[in-house]
């Protein structure tokens, strides 16, 4: 098993053997740095973390703990890309850069829960169709744990939606 995630508790399964596969790689790089990657979702969590700070601490500090997952998560699919003999850079397997174009930089608390439920919703299909278009056991296991990590911030994010609306 990989390294202990102090916020989660959980144990990521560790690639331990180099893969040479561009496909798999390309996979990699856009759950890393896609325009709803990983890298976006931290810099939109934590942007909306810093938003709240001083108007809803409770929440602020939910999303500041999720974007540190989040940025787990980079560091995982980072090395997962150069057992591929990918290069992690922050662009897509296109080559389109990332820009701060990107981040939702709306200032409501609705807003901002919806926006980051909607990211966390979409993330859990690419996680879902990544896992199915890639047959390396190891991969498939660490994509699986950071999926359970995105179920779980989607159950959350809906959480507090739902108790700032009634």
């Amino acid at each position: 098993m990989g390294k202990k995630d102090e916020f989660l508790g959980r144990d990521y399964p560790a690639l331990k053997s180099y893969c040479k596969n561009s496909y798999y790689s390309g996979i990699l790089q856009n759950l890393y740095a896609g325009s709803e990657g990983e890298v976006i979702i931290f810099l939109q969590l934590r942007y909306h973390s810093n938003v709240l700070k001083n108007f809803n601490a409770k929440i602020s500090s939910v999303l500041e703990e999720i974007s540190m997952c989040d940025l787990k998560h980079q560091e995982l699919l980072a090395s997962a890309i150069e057992k591929t003999y990918g290069n992690p850079v922050y662009a897509t397997s296109t080559g389109k850069w990332i820009g701060g174009r990107q981040i939702d930089y709306v200032k409501s608390v609705k807003q901002i829960l919806s926006v980051n439920l909607e990211a966390k919703e979409k993330s859990i299909i690419d996680y879902k169709v990544a896992i199915s278009k890639i047959d390396n056991v190891q991969i498939k296991l660490l994509l699986g744990a950071i999926l359970a990590d995105e179920e779980n911030h989607r159950l959350i994010l809906k959480k507090l939606l739902k108790s700032i609306e009634e």
